[in-house]
């Protein structure tokens, strides 16, 4: 009777488990149809946003303000420069 009913619960532990991942297995489709569905409704509303903002015109911009505009020229001026390389020289030292 011991053996018999321990194989008995390993069938009901293997149907549980069969079905366990077969509703996992489910569940995760319809998460990710969702998922793609949900994408495919932002893209159709992104889309029509970006053509509505199109037809409409972007509108006015701020103008960039000078005291950006210099630091930038000046950051750019300073990488673009090779004139500001130092050549190392390499010379005995005697004690």
């Amino acid at each position: 009777m011991g053996v018999r009913w321990l194989m008995d619960w390993a069938l009901v532990a293997a149907i549980i488990g069969f079905f366990t991942v077969c509703m996992l297995f489910l569940v995760s489709r319809v998460i990710i149809q969702a998922l793609h569905d949900g994408l495919d409704d932002l893209d159709a509303k992104i889309v029509a946003a970006l053509q509505q903002l199109l037809k409409s015109g972007m509108g006015d911009f701020e103008p960039p303000n000078p005291i950006q505009a210099a630091l930038a020229q000046f950051i750019a001026n300073k990488v673009d420069s090779k004139s500001q390389i130092v050549e190392a020289v390499v010379s005995d030292k005697k004690s």
